[in-house]
């Protein structure tokens, strides 16, 4: 304040720059006819194409092909299912048998399968790597660890060939996320942060059917000693 009592005018490194006067739209184009990358929904791709081909031009910027659809589609069915035996739906969980409302619900487990996504495709850097490459045999980390799991991606690997398609890594021996992701590789998906979108978008729907068959303030059915813990005295 100056001595007359009006404000002080400061210029600092925003007020010296020009900045742009509306927001960019990328990729979603507003209005009651979106269009995404330049295709109109009404005209277009409400009739021509189906929801997992929409998803993939939002993250590619093309129209894919049947195969990339397959693909992606098959993905993301095998990474749907996570149990409350795992973070973010335990999380989601707890919250609905707090009372918390199903924006609270969603919210939460969507922090926590982002934060999980990250992890994993974090611990698979090395196979995206190895993808654009493909320059060497998989890698050892990347292998399936058992019999059961490589059970699971013999069903993977028989609905890419029932497609007839191939990938290349997948008759090596990987682990169930290792052959996922080459999947989503396949398709065109390439990024780490597309990946990791792919992953949450998927799994969201566990969160919510397990928290909508839980009644809020119902801890009983809630293993809520497990593991046991028990108060002692100091002696």
């Amino acid at each position: 304040m100056t001595d007359d009592g009006k404000c002080r005018t400061y210029s600092g490194p925003i007020e010296e720059q020009k900045w742009a006067a509306k927001l960019k739209a990328n990729v979603i184009t507003p209005g009651y006819d979106s269009c995404i990358h330049g295709y109109s929904m009404n005209e277009d791709l409400i009739w021509n194409y189906s929801f997992t081909e929409t998803v993939l031009l939002t993250l590619t910027g093309e129209i894919p092909a049947e195969s990339d659809r397959i693909l992606f589609e098959t993905a993301l069915k095998f990474l749907l299912p996570v149990s409350v035996a795992e973070a973010p739906v335990h999380a989601g969980v707890v919250a609905r048998l707090c009372g918390a409302s199903q924006s609270g619900v969603t919210g939460i487990g969507a922090i926590g399968l982002a934060e999980q996504a990250r992890f994993i495709v974090e611990k698979h850097r090395g196979l995206l790597e190895w993808l654009d490459r493909e320059d060497k045999r998989l890698p050892d980390e990347y292998h399936a660890a058992d019999d059961e799991e490589r059970r699971s991606v013999d069903v993977i690997r028989n609905c890419v060939k029932q497609a007839g398609l191939e990938i290349n890594g997948l008759e090596e021996n990987p682990s169930r996320i290792s052959s996922i992701i080459m999947m989503l590789h396949a398709c065109g998906l390439r990024k780490s942060e597309q990946i990791e979108l792919s992953i949450v978008m998927a799994r969201i729907s566990s969160i919510t059917a397990e928290a909508l068959n839980v009644e809020p303030g119902d801890f009983r059915d809630y293993p809520i000693d497990l593991p046991p813990f028990r108060y002692q005295e100091k002696s």
